[in-house]
């Protein structure tokens, strides 16, 4: 019986980005003129991920996506982000708002007055893995629906002396033509067409009750 020999190989690891590889090992054996082959399939592991990959990796990751949070994009925030503290591979992300009584940095969506209007703020992720990463996103957060205040304000804007007139060319030259009136807010107008039917410019000064001046 004869002493097996053994051969050392080298194995170099693919790179992490790479992936594990398969490889097939084939071994021949052979005494004097007769020959048989063997084959072994072995998976040779990738190695470790660098930093450098972590943060590549975490920075891809993080995506509209990913923050939305159920919102149907970013032009239309309506509610609450996700704002990821760590990344998949390790990264950690801080996050800054340009402005944050709107959005906070702790992912509280605060939904701007009906007045104030729709805002657009900018969100910046850095993320780090022993260097760092920075990314920026454009949010528009929608503005909340009216309060009761805010359409009682608006409406008093929009009652205007030309309203009332209808066309007349001044409050106190009408010659008996009808004034029409009309409201954003339906039951006011109703409720007022009621009461005014029928009255005169005088009457009329009296059921607005300071809701428009008329001099």
């Amino acid at each position: 019986m004869v002493n097996p020999l053994f051969y050392s190989i080298t194995v170099y690891r693919p790179l992490y980005a790479d992936g594990d590889k398969a490889v097939t090992l084939t071994a021949t054996l052979s005494i004097d003129s007769l020959t048989k082959t063997k084959e072994f399939i072995v998976k040779v592991i990738r190695i470790e991920q660098t930093d450098a990959e972590k943060l590549a990796a975490d920075n891809a990751w993080l995506s509209d996506e990913i923050i939305l949070y159920g919102n149907t994009a970013l032009d239309n925030v309506t509610w609450d982000l996700s704002l990821p503290a760590v990344g998949p591979n390790g990264s950690t992300i801080s996050w800054s708002s340009t402005n944050s009584d709107v959005i906070m940095t702790d992912e509280t969506v605060i939904r701007p007055s009906y007045t104030l209007g729709d805002q657009s703020i900018t969100l910046t992720a850095v993320i780090s893995n022993g260097a760092s990463a920075t990314k920026t996103f454009i949010i528009i957060e929608k503005a909340a629906e009216p309060t009761d205040d805010e359409i009682l304000n608006l409406d008093a804007e929009w009652l205007t002396i030309e309203k009332i007139l209808n066309g007349n060319t001044a409050y106190n030259n009408t010659d008996k033509i009808k004034i029409c009136f009309d409201s954003t807010d339906i039951q006011f107008g109703e409720e007022f067409n009621r009461r005014c039917s029928g009255k005169k410019t005088g009457r009329l000064r009296q059921q607005l009750r300071g809701q428009t001046r008329i001099p």
